[in-house]
């Protein structure tokens, strides 16, 4: 499994053009949105211009301040393969796209119904360990439209301070460590399988203070041995079970 202790001073060499769209995974306070600017930055002195691309303010853009409570199912349906239409047509060469795969039901067995935890995107329902319900916003099939996936492992003891500090209709005050820790072991196991069924390499970020970083590693350890293999699915995935 790739850790982020190999050199992030890997490039990419030759005159090919390179491309790769990212899925960067993770559960609510995981810092995807910061890891993936800080990855862009250290990406950029590579020569590597990331478009970040997130479907929630996608959808939020969609919805013209209207709530997704108040608006039919169909209607949400239809929104959602706009922008999943729209991730997988981008024309950019290098894309970071800050994906959820679920949210639990509920936070230290309460169910938080407050304008921001009570707003769903299109969901269903389905079992984790401890018989705790996820709903799971994630298609089966949208993960094929990626070269690669990333999964922010956080210790899900920062997770929770972070749901504790938040500011506003974010924070959490009901949310536990155990709470994290079994959403990241059911997201993971269930993004196992997805990546296993369609090829698509697989890679944990697990360093919350220098996440940027390790993720920018990832990316760049991942391109150099794409361009370097026919059969990037094989070469990555080696180095996975390591």
């Amino acid at each position: 499994m790739l850790t982020g202790t190999i050199s992030a001073t890997a490039s990419i060499p030759g005159e090919d053009k390179m491309s790769v769209k990212v899925a960067l995974f993770g559960t609510s306070r995981s810092g995807k949105d910061y890891t993936i600017h800080d990855a862009t930055i250290e990406l950029a002195r590579k020569g590597m211009d990331f478009e970040h691309i997130s479907p929630i303010k996608m959808v939020r853009t969609e919805l013209k301040s209207r709530k997704l409570s108040n608006i039919p199912d169909n209607e949400k349906e239809s929104i959602i393969r706009k922008v999943r239409r729209a991730i997988r047509t981008s024309d950019s060469d290098y894309v970071f796209v800050d994906e959820h795969y679920c949210f639990p039901e509920t936070y230290g067995g309460v169910r938080i119904d407050n304008g921001y935890y009570g707003e769903k995107l299109p969901y269903h329902n389905e079992i984790g360990y401890d018989d705790r319900v996820y709903e799971v916003v994630y298609g089966r099939s949208w993960i094929s439209k990626y070269d690669m996936a990333v999964y922010m492992e956080i210790d899900p003891e920062v997770i929770v301070d972070r749901f504790r500090t938040s500011d506003g209709p974010k924070k959490n005050l009901f949310v536990t460590t155990e709470d994290v820790r079994l959403w990241q072991i059911f997201e993971i196991e269930q993004l196992q399988k997805l990546c296993r069924r369609f090829r698509v390499p697989l890679f944990y970020v697990y360093n919350h203070r220098d996440s940027g970083k390790e993720l920018a590693t990832i990316i760049s350890f991942y391109l150099k041995n794409y361009k370097a293999t026919e059969s990037t699915s094989t070469k990555i995935n080696t180095v996975m079970e390591e």
